[in-house]
């Protein structure tokens, strides 16, 4: 199913993206490729997607936490950083406004 470019332009205004011609025509190029990905993917039998479900969740095998002591200090780490320090730690932009 092949979009047009009127339902592009439509997607685009409930994106609210103001695009030029050619990135329209861009976007319908892309979203095209991915509705045919999506009609693809409704062709497989559901019995197969069925036994993707029954797979085992495979637990990773943990292993034993181990301290290595770092060659440098604290004080020898934020010496040679580049980024803004205070009270001893690397001062961070606030991020919640």
């Amino acid at each position: 199913m092949a979009l047009t470019q009127d339902q592009i332009k439509h997607i685009a205004r409930l994106s609210r993206l103001s695009l030029t011609e050619e990135q329209l025509e861009h976007y319908r190029q892309n979203l095209d490729s991915i509705v045919e990905y999506m009609d693809i993917l409704k062709s497989v039998p559901a019995e197969a997607l069925a036994k993707v479900a029954d797979t085992p969740l495979r637990i990773l095998p943990l292993r034993e936490d181990e301290v290595h002591s770092s060659p440098l200090t604290r004080d020898q780490l934020l010496a040679v950083s580049s980024q803004k320090k205070m009270a001893g730690a690397i001062a961070l932009p606030n991020i919640m406004g």
